[in-house]
């Protein structure tokens, strides 16, 4: 009988091994009902050297993490055929004509259709100039206007400019703060010089007064006592450093503080919070920037699965790449809009854009997902990413406003 019962038990627990193991065979992508199509490539252009090299490297390293997210499901889905996800990266050093060749690389050799980055105004300018004319997308971070006017129907603004942030953020600390006087640091290039423009007018619109707005410096200063200490004497209620790399930022943050600065230090671009603690240490107390979905008040399921995908890639989450997770979403979302002849023709994925709506799936409560920017580039070719400023507090990054563009 105890033979017979043990017999019993055995055979039942086989049989539940065998069902297991065909549950996860029928749910793996070997047994998929879908086709497996040619694999989807998409360029990244971007600085991954430098002291700007933290914009670059997430971006890289976000876009990797965003394609390994449908990879694991056996690829990007379109009509019953899966297209697994492939990701081709140039670095252009901060160097436009690297930038430019770059371009070429990606367009004339990988034959693409699709590229994100580059991550500055003067890098998406010398890049343009090829991707304009081979009528391929490209989703750039420069902040110069021009890039994005109706004369550039293929190039997409990929986050949020200054022009649209700064009056968010100085309204927010005029009246949290009761600030009111602002000075303005420039890095000696053409993106920042004009987010310094707009910082101006969004001052000067809301009745925050300048005290000084000249000092600039170059990309390759380490020593930032000289610009700063000019900035400091003014004794601004806050220091705006525009829009600099994640390094230089910090360095110029650590002068302040070591000059005896007790304001409020801010930037209209994302931050990278290791390069802060890295350089500044405890100086970067304080620092203000952009921020993205990453903060754990905000973040979702989906979230918090990119994050664990990209610290395999990248060895840590860098509070930089909540700014560049965006693009290759949209990208794919738009295709899905499209049809599968977007992979290839970028005029049918130009004509899909105005019908984009989808939940963000990043962030709580499930914010729309859609091209904007018609107001600001007479054309909607701006991903309507949520606004997020974020603080260092501590050892970490705390969000204080989010806000959502809506045209």
């Amino acid at each position: 009988m105890k033979r017979n019962v043990g017999k019993f038990c055995g055979l039942i627990f086989a049989a539940l091994i065998f069902l297991s193991g065909l549950s996860i065979a029928i749910g793996s992508p070997i047994f998929a009902q879908e086709k497996v199509g040619p694999s989807f490539n998409v360029g990244v252009l971007g600085t991954f050297s430098g002291t700007s090299a933290a914009w670059g490297l997430t971006l890289k390293y976000s876009t990797q993490a965003v394609a390994e997210m449908y990879n694991r499901k056996g690829g990007f889905v379109m009509d019953g055929v899966r297209y697994p996800i492939k990701v081709l990266a140039e670095d252009d050093k901060f160097d436009t004509k690297l930038a430019r060749s770059g371009a070429e690389k990606l367009i004339f050799r990988d034959k693409l259709k699709y590229i994100i980055g580059p991550v500055t105004s003067p890098t998406c300018a010398g890049a343009q100039v090829v991707t304009e004319p081979a009528k391929v997308i490209m989703i750039g971070y420069g902040f110069n206007k021009a890039l994005y006017l109706p004369q550039n129907p293929h190039t997409i603004f990929a986050m949020v400019a200054p022009f649209q942030s700064a009056p968010i953020l100085y309204k927010f600390l005029m009246e949290k703060h009761n600030a009111k006087t602002l000075s303005l640091v420039a890095k000696n290039y053409d993106g920042a010089l004009k987010t310094r423009e707009w910082c101006t007018e969004a001052a000067n619109k809301l009745g925050l007064k300048i005290v000084s707005a000249k000092e600039t410096y170059e990309s390759d200063t380490v020593d930032f006592f000289p610009v700063m200490g000019s900035v400091v004497k003014a004794n601004p209620d806050i220091i705006d450093l525009t829009s600099p790399g994640p390094g230089d930022a910090a360095m110029a943050a650590k002068a302040a503080r070591q000059l005896g600065y007790k304001g409020i230090i801010c930037m209209q671009t994302g931050g990278d919070l290791k390069t802060f603690k890295e350089i500044a240490g405890n100086y970067a107390e304080g620092m203000i920037c952009i921020g993205g979905a990453t903060m754990p008040s905000i973040r979702t399921p989906y979230m918090n699965e990119l994050m664990d995908i990209y610290k395999k890639i990248a060895g840590e989450w860098n509070e930089e790449s909540a700014t560049k997770i965006y693009p290759l979403e949209m990208i794919l979302e738009t295709i899905r809009v499209a049809g599968v002849k977007a992979f290839e023709d970028t005029e049918a994925f130009r004509a899909a854009m105005p019908k984009v709506a989808y939940k963000n799936p990043y962030i709580q409560g499930s914010p729309i997902m859609k091209y904007v920017g018609k107001e600001e580039f007479g054309q909607a070719n701006q991903i309507g990413v949520p606004v997020v400023y974020v603080q260092v507090q501590g050892d970490k990054f705390e969000v204080i406003a989010v806000k959502s563009l809506e045209k």
